[in-house]
């Protein structure tokens, strides 16, 4: 195996995560390939990463739990670097999205139906705010969305950048969740095995949150030392922010 095989055969985790969690398609909605990856393949040599290979192999109890469940210790480092990576891109410095247009009226007209007894505001910065009150002129307006929602679904999925913010960091706790999920869709896509089937190795943990939760405290996105031994942090983070949607215009 020459060195360019070596390097693509490290990448296999990398490549199957990216092509689940964060595809590009054509036109035509056809899937061709993703930007995220071309890109970590591209400048990997000049990217910098919060911990070193060497340090993600002296961190026995993480090593231990990757070979425990079979899983390929240089491979995963490389989706380790991948995850984070992916994260300073979405996360760190970023510009956020509006939702897409056609959530923005669905969640509006929702509203309408759900609560008649309504009146629309708008408001410009500095000026004086105008406010429709009459449930004819509602009725109308909301009708028109309705019907354009109806008529041309297809002509709303874009979604606008909300420069007026300027850039923006997610809070910590939100960066956890989004580094959880994208390691528990990589244990899905390897297809895991029940930890409690396997033969037991003494010492070793084959609590998948709790290996997670490890990496997450290696990737220095917390500093609290409780997720070193238990899940449990990790769970009430998940509980309280999994829901939190990723808008970043990358």
């Amino acid at each position: 195996m020459n060195e360019i095989d070596e390097e693509h055969e490290w990448m296999g985790y990398v490549e199957r995560l990216a092509y689940k969690t964060d595809p590009d398609y054509d036109d035509e909605g056809n899937m061709c390939g993703s930007c995220s990856l071309n890109h970590f393949i591209e400048h990997y040599d000049s990217l910098s990463f919060p911990l070193t290979r060497q340090q993600f192999l002296n961190n026995s109890e993480v090593i231990d739990t990757i070979e425990a469940y079979g899983m390929d210790v240089e491979r995963f480092w490389r989706v380790v670097q991948y995850i984070s990576y992916v994260n300073e891109r979405k996360c760190v410095s970023v510009v956020v999205a509006f939702p897409p247009v056609q959530e923005q009226l669905l969640e509006a007209v929702d509203y309408y139906q759900q609560n008649r007894d309504v009146e629309l505001t708008l408001k410009a910065k500095g000026k004086r705010k105008l406010t429709i009150f009459d449930p004819q002129a509602l009725q109308v307006a909301f009708g028109a969305i309705t019907k354009l929602l109806q008529e041309h679904p297809q002509d709303l999925q874009w979604a606008g950048v909300d420069f007026a913010q300027g850039k923006i960091a997610y809070p910590l706790s939100i960066q956890r969740c989004h580094v959880a999920k994208l390691f528990m869709a990589l244990f899905e896509l390897l297809d895991l095995p029940d930890g409690a089937k396997l033969q037991v190795r003494d010492g070793v943990s084959y609590n998948k949150l709790l290996l997670i939760s490890r990496l997450i405290y290696a990737m220095r996105l917390t500093d609290t030392s409780s997720y070193l031994y238990d899940e449990n942090a990790l769970k009430a983070n998940l509980r309280d922010y999994a829901e939190v949607e990723i808008r970043s215009f990358v």
